[in-house]
């Protein structure tokens, strides 16, 4: 056994002769949906990408002449698969080498962007047309849910996506966002950034619902107006307040309220962020943010017009540059 990092040999192992590494760089979460959807793809699909081993020195090294290198969460899940044989890539490593090697493969990995995954689902049903979407999850071990959301986000705009394939966008905000035209899109996007989705989900569906409306009038629909939206307090405020009771001794001593059920019902309102005091700080948040597209919406226009302004004295540039030349050549002749 040497400490070579050579490109070793392709071989299909007996699942059962390889041993998990117990110096693994991370473990496996077999609750999570990830892990679950591996599995799922993996019972359809098989291992697509081999994995990692090396020959095992331990000695069990007679049960399990195979040690798992890289590729833990494949391994696991072809295991719960009940798979029996895999392709692996046999390295010749030491125990030192085996632990740079897994490293090395970790910090290597480049992360698939979300709108990758969905443009790449949207190629797979473009091959197939007669594939529906609920085939297309079981094929890739996901929910129908899952693939149409995926699917919407290749409906964002391309300042959005960027957000999104950043992690500037949480993916519900953006699954929900994409279902605003793209001209109205950009008009939620500080939103979109900076809400919770419990609370960005419900402003936007209400939105989508007076577009639907004007659409079926058949008129044009005006600027999203201002709604409070019910949403949950986090949960760290509601347990200071039940530790403390400092809003509620606040909001009693402001509003007043002339019963024991109009208490509650103010208490209520407070965690849903429907109280008075809630909804006007809701309103103010709604008036610096529409000064805000405003201020944006002028700047857009005027890098547009500035834009076409360079175009058209890029293409009088062009038109003179061609012109003089053709005088030069003329002149040649």
């Amino acid at each position: 056994m040497t400490d070579g990092t050579a490109t070793g040999q392709l071989m299909t192992l007996e699942l059962a002769k390889i041993k998990a590494n117990p110096a693994a760089l991370r473990p496996v979460n077999k609750q999570s949906d990830e892990y679950e959807g591996l599995v799922a793809s993996i019972r359809e699909m098989g291992i697509i990408t081999p994995i990692s081993v090396r020959e095992s020195q331990d000695e069990d090294k007679d049960q399990f002449p195979y040690m798992l290198v890289d590729g833990l969460h494949r391994h696991t899940a072809a295991l719960d698969a009940a798979l029996e044989v895999i392709p692996c890539i046999v390295h010749d490593l030491d125990d030192c080498a085996t632990l740079k090697a897994q490293l090395v493969a970790n910090i290597h990995k480049v992360e698939t962007k979300p709108v990758q995954y969905a443009k790449q689902l949207q190629r797979i049903l473009a091959y197939n047309p007669a594939m529906t979407q609920n085939e297309l999850a079981t094929a890739v071990g996901k929910s129908g849910s899952w693939i149409r959301d995926r699917l919407g986000l290749v409906k964002l705009t391309e300042a959005i996506v960027k957000e999104v394939d950043e992690g500037n966008m949480n993916l519900p905000n953006a699954y929900v966002l994409a279902k605003l035209p793209e001209e109205e899109q950009v008009n939620f996007l500080e939103r979109a950034l900076t809400m919770q989705p419990a609370e960005f989900g419900p402003i936007v569906k209400l939105r989508i619902a007076e577009l639907r409306k004007a659409e079926r009038e058949g008129r044009e629909a005006g600027p999203a107006e201002f709604v409070p939206n019910p949403f949950l307090q986090k949960l760290t405020p509601i347990k200071e307040e039940l530790e403390n009771g400092a809003v509620g001794k606040a909001l009693v001593a402001k509003h007043k309220p002339k019963t024991p059920a109009a208490g509650f019902a103010l208490a209520i309102q407070w965690i849903l962020n429907m109280d008075p005091d809630s909804q006007q700080a809701q309103r103010e948040k709604d008036t610096e943010r529409k000064a805000r597209d405003a201020e944006k919406a002028e700047q857009r226009k005027v890098e547009r017009e500035d834009k076409k302004l360079a175009d058209a004295e890029a293409k009088v540039d062009t038109i003179k540059k061609e012109r003089e030349a053709k005088t030069e050549e003329a002149a040649k002749k």
